[in-house]
């Protein structure tokens, strides 16, 4: 998937340089809220879980991250539905979409002649 940060950094009115710190920040939270999200789920506390699926779903959605966004959108219903079996299986797939939008949010900052970005979201990976 594309990453438009030429559109959000004119939305956001900031400089891409700004809007890194942004991406970044959004990152490193992201992987806490997955972290969290995995002990949630093994003691199914469901509240909690879609509280934190939310917040994914609205940072992915301001920040223009849109399949991050559409996978959240699906867990969330699940969470609604109170279908909590394919949940587990949903956030995996969440995980991995994440995983390929963070590269995809590299490689737009890196086209932009931010040299440092890969180093700094390096420093952010996933475990």
């Amino acid at each position: 998937m594309q990453y438009d940060i030429d559109l959000v950094s004119k939305e956001f009115r900031i400089n891409i340089q700004d809007l890194f710190h942004l991406y970044r920040t959004y990152i490193n939270l992201v992987q806490d809220n997955f972290s969290q999200i995995d002990t949630l789920i093994i003691n199914s506390d469901w509240n909690m879980v879609e509280k934190l699926i939310h917040k994914i779903k609205g940072m992915s959605g301001n920040l223009r991250i849109l399949d991050v966004y559409e996978e959240t959108k699906i867990i969330n219903d699940l969470i609604v539905q109170n279908d909590y079996e394919k949940l587990y299986e949903k956030f995996q797939t969440l995980k991995a979409t994440f995983s390929e939008a963070r590269k995809g949010i590299i490689k737009a900052f890196k086209d932009k002649g931010l040299e440092t970005v890969e180093k700094e979201f390096l420093q952010t990976s996933l475990n």
